[in-house]
C-alpha cells in the first residue's frame, strides 16, 4: 500500500527530528504539512489548504491553523500544537473553531497524534471525544485503511460519517461491556441479584459473573504450551519472559498468548479483554503497550529488544493485577511492599482468595 509506505517514511522522520522541533511553527513545517501531502492535498494551493483561516464568532481574531477545501467546499479544519504538548488542553479551542465553520471534520494534532472529530451527538457542535486517533509513531494496516478515507482522491463525507457513527456505537457498547458487564459494576451485579431473586451479596454475584464471562470468552491455547506455527520466536520469547515474571502471582496455565496480524498479546486465560501486555515489532524497534486506568487508556513504551521486558517487571505485575479485576492495583515496588499472591489449592477452584503477603 503506497500510503502505508509513505507514512512509514514520515514516521522515521518524526522519530529522528522530534527532539529538535521546539515550536508550533516548526511542528507544522516538519510534520503536519508532510502528513497532509501524504493524503494528497496540495499545500501550495491556498484555495485547497487555507492557512490561518478566520474562525471569529466573537470578534477576537480567532484563526484555525488550516482549513481544507475539497471541490471548493469546506471539508476539514486542522489545529496544530507543538509536538511535545498534550492535546487534551486544546479540545475546547478546536470546538470553538468548529462551530464557526461548515466543515464536518476537525483534526487536532501535535504532529505525532492526530485526533479526528465530528458532530455525531449534536449537529454543528463538535463531539468531546475523537472517533479516530492516528499515531504516526505507532500504527497498523487497519489504522492506515481508515486514514485512507481522508485522502483527497477518495474523500466521501457521507461514507466517513457512516464509519464514524459505527465506531462511535462500537466504542459506547465496548465501554458499557467493559465497565458494567465484564467488570460487573455494583449496579449491574445488583440488577442480576434482584432478577434471579438470590440472597447473595453484590460482591459474590459480581465475582461469579466475572468467572462465567471469562469461561465463555477464553481462547484455547495450543496443548503442551508450545508456540503455534504462526507465532514468531521473539514473540514467544516475550511470552516466556512474562510468565517468568508472574510465576509467583499466577498459576502456570493462567498466562496465555494470542497472535494477531498487527500485534502479539499476552493475556490472562486467553481472554482478549484481559490482556497484560501487547507487543509490536519492526525491523529495529520493539514497542510494548501496557493497559492503564481499568483499560480506559494505555501507554506504549519503546524497548531496544525483547530482553528489556525483564526491566519492566513492575509494570507487568501491575497489568496482571488489573487483568485479575483487583480493586487496588497501584504502582508496585520491590521494597518491602505488600504484593498479591493467589492461594493455590489442589483443586484450583474457579474463585480464589487473594492473600496479601510480605516478601
Amino acid at each position: 500500500m503506497e500510503l502505508y509506505k509513505t507514512l512509514e517514511e514520515l514516521s522515521d522522520k518524526v522519530s529522528k527530528l522530534r527532539n529538535h522541533v521546539a515550536t508550533e511553527e516548526a511542528t507544522k513545517t516538519a510534520f503536519v504539512l508532510p502528513f497532509l501531502v501524504s493524503l494528497g492535498y496540495d499545500i501550495y494551493n491556498p484555495l485547497e489548504v487555507i492557512p490561518e483561516m478566520d474562525c471569529d464568532i466573537s470578534r477576537k481574531g480567532d484563526k484555525v491553523d488550516y482549513a481544507i477545501n475539497i471541490d471548493s467546499k469546506p471539508a476539514m479544519i486542522v489545529e496544530c500544537k507543538q509536538c511535545e504538548k498534550s492535546l487534551d488542553a486544546f479540545v475546547l479551542q478546536l470546538a470553538k473553531y468548529y462551530v464557526a465553520t461548515k466543515a464536518r471534520f476537525a483534526i487536532l494534532t501535535n504532529g505525532i497524534e492526530y485526533r479526528f472529530y465530528s458532530d455525531m451527538d449534536r449537529v454543528n457542535l463538535m463531539d468531546s471525544k475523537p472517533f479516530f486517533v492516528f499515531d504516526i509513531s505507532s500504527f497498523d494496516k487497519h489504522d492506515v485503511e481508515l486514514l485512507g478515507r481522508f485522502q483527497r482522491n477518495c474523500f466521501d463525507e457521507q461514507k466517513i460519517m457512516q464509519i464514524a457513527e459505527n465506531i462511535n456505537i462500537e466504542e459506547k457498547v465496548r465501554t458499557f461491556l467493559e465497565n458494567d458487564v465484564f467488570k460487573c459494576s455494583d449496579t449491574f451485579a445488583k440488577y442480576i441479584a434482584d432478577s434471579i431473586g438470590c440472597s447473595y451479596s453484590v460482591d459474590e454475584v459480581a465475582r461469579e459473573v466475572r468467572n462465567q464471562i471469562n469461561d465463555r470468552i477464553s481462547i484455547p491455547q495450543p496443548k503442551g504450551d508450545k508456540p503455534s506455527p504462526i507465532v514468531n520466536g521473539e514473540d514467544y520469547k516475550a511470552y516466556l519472559l512474562v510468565k517468568k515474571i508472574l510465576k509467583h502471582y499466577a498459576y502456570e496455565d493462567e498466562i496465555k498468548y494470542t497472535s494477531f496480524k498487527s500485534y502479539f498479546t499476552i493475556n490472562k486465560h486467553g481472554s482478549v479483554w484481559r490482556w497484560i501486555v501487547r507487543i509490536k515489532r519492526t525491523a529495529d524497534k520493539v514497542k510494548v503497550c501496557f493497559p492503564m486506568n481499568d483499560y480506559k487508556t494505555n501507554e506504549w513504551v519503546t524497548l531496544d529488544s525483547i530482553d528489556d521486558l525483564s526491566k519492566m517487571s513492575d509494570r507487568i505485575i501491575q497489568s496482571f493485577r488489573m487483568a485479575s479485576f483487583e480493586k487496588s492495583y497501584g504502582d508496585i515496588t520491590n521494597d518491602n511492599q505488600n504484593v498479591v499472591k493467589y492461594e493455590k489449592t489442589a483443586n484450583k477452584p474457579q474463585v480464589r482468595k487473594c492473600l496479601f503477603v510480605t516478601d
